[in-house]
């Protein structure tokens, strides 16, 4: 029953336009004078004025929306690839092995800096035998 109705009111919509632009021009029918920034246009009919700034005025709507649509593309595709890059770097991060040891152990080598190696120590041992 819903794709009857909307069938009819579409009908309904259409022939409604129709009416409107064929009665448009005949109600519409008086000259007028056009001044542009450069120059002026005399002598058009008030329908035709009309009709064209108004699909003028279309016509740059929808180049300004166009323009706004090709760059949220392109920032889409921007994240897109980003989302991609960092997706692959936890996919490598999550495949590296555990490290093992006491990740606290520091070496003497490095400066104090912590490199994982297991650090064996026996209480009987002097701290300069302490294998590192």
């Amino acid at each position: 029953m819903t794709l009857i109705l909307r069938r009819v009111v579409l009908a309904v919509i259409v022939m409604g336009l129709i009416v409107v632009v064929r009665l448009f021009p005949d109600r519409n029918e008086g000259l007028v004078d056009i001044d542009l920034l450069l120059t002026s246009i005399s002598g058009v009919k008030l329908w035709f004025a009309l009709g064209s700034s108004f699909v003028l005025g279309a016509l740059l709507t929808m180049l300004v929306a166009s323009l706004f649509m090709v760059r949220s593309a392109l920032v889409g595709r921007r994240y897109r690839k980003a989302i991609s890059a960092l997706e692959a770097e936890v996919h490598h991060l999550r495949n590296l092995p555990l490290a093992t040891g006491d990740p606290f152990a520091s070496d003497a080598s490095s400066g104090g800096a912590t490199t994982g190696k297991v650090v064996a120590s026996k209480s009987s041992e002097s701290p300069s035998s302490i294998e590192k």
